[in-house]
């Protein structure tokens, strides 16, 4: 098993960036990662076809 990989992200400000599946398939999610969090982000890409436990945590900071 794989370490948790830890990195700040931001929902994309669009209206694609939450997705529900009108199939009941689920949804999906656009993050935003600055790249002072690539190296998080980079590790992530190695999970892919993995199931993830996400747990979402927000910081208190807003974007500018």
């Amino acid at each position: 098993m794989s370490e948790p990989v830890t990195f700040l992200a931001i929902i994309k400000d669009s209206v694609s960036a939450i997705k529900i599946d009108g199939g009941g398939n689920g949804g999906s999610i656009v993050l935003e990662v600055p790249e002072t969090s690539l190296g998080g982000f980079i590790q992530v890409a190695a999970l892919r076809k993995q199931v993830l436990r996400v747990t979402i945590e927000p910081t208190g900071d807003d974007i500018a």
